[in-house]
């Protein structure tokens, strides 16, 4: 999906026109990037977070010519997904961490349960 296509469907469900939507798609995206230049983060509750990561500097080689070289160091933006995201990403799949069934998802038999049929 391009900004494009995200300002349209933004339109679509607030009854903005497609030029307000665009401005308000083009301002959210200067915003978070305006924090992450300042260093900071930006958490969308449900979504995700966006953050800075730190890349330390290193040596690494040229492919061509094998010789090694000094990399810089750098920042570099990251986004975390949120649980509620990737619940809906995954659907069929259980939390990892605790095996407990997602919100709307039946409780499926455990192995070796006497009630599970072959």
């Amino acid at each position: 999906m391009t900004k494009n296509e995200l300002a349209e469907k933004v339109a679509a469900r607030t009854g903005l026109s497609a030029g307000e939507a665009r401005q308000v798609v083009e301002a959210a995206i200067e915003v978070v990037s305006d924090e992450l230049a300042a260093g900071g983060e930006v958490a969308l509750g449900g979504f995700g977070k966006f953050s800075v990561s730190h890349r330390a500097a290193r040596q690494g080689r040229n492919p061509s010519t094998g010789q090694t070289i000094n990399i810089a160091a750098s920042k570099a933006p990251r986004f975390s997904a949120a649980s509620a995201l990737k619940a809906r990403l995954n659907p069929s799949s259980r939390e990892a961490t605790r095996g407990d069934p997602l919100p709307g998802e039946p409780d499926a038999a455990l192995p070796g349960d006497p009630d599970e049929e072959f």
